[in-house]
């Protein structure tokens, strides 16, 4: 499981357009949400990284590579299992339920 955060830039960019105490809450529940994910992948012992990179390469079925560029993902975590498609997702609608749609049961 990749878990996308933001970078310095987009951080002042959010601060620029919706003010600095605002873009600090969302930050804030951002990670919260975040927080519970890594726990509970944790507990699944799913591995996970954390990246603030500007592009992901994905190994996907029959030697094919998918290359996705992080700012056009509208989430913040990547499912992935190797030689699948990634599943983009969002912390904050993550669930026991979505895990078992796309790794199968733990």
């Amino acid at each position: 499981m990749v878990f996308l955060q933001p970078d310095s830039a987009d951080i002042a960019q959010l601060e620029k357009q919706i003010g600095h105490n605002q873009a600090h809450n969302i930050m804030r529940e951002m990670f919260v949400h975040k927080e519970k994910v890594m726990l509970l992948a944790d507990s699944l012992e799913l591995p996970t990284i954390v990246t603030i990179k500007k592009y992901l390469v994905f190994e996907l079925p029959n030697n094919q590579t998918q290359i996705v560029k992080v700012r056009q993902i509208n989430g913040d975590l990547v499912m992935y299992k190797f030689g699948s498609a990634p599943q983009i997702s969002a912390a904050n609608t993550f669930g026991k339920n979505t895990y078992q749609k796309y790794y199968g049961q733990p």
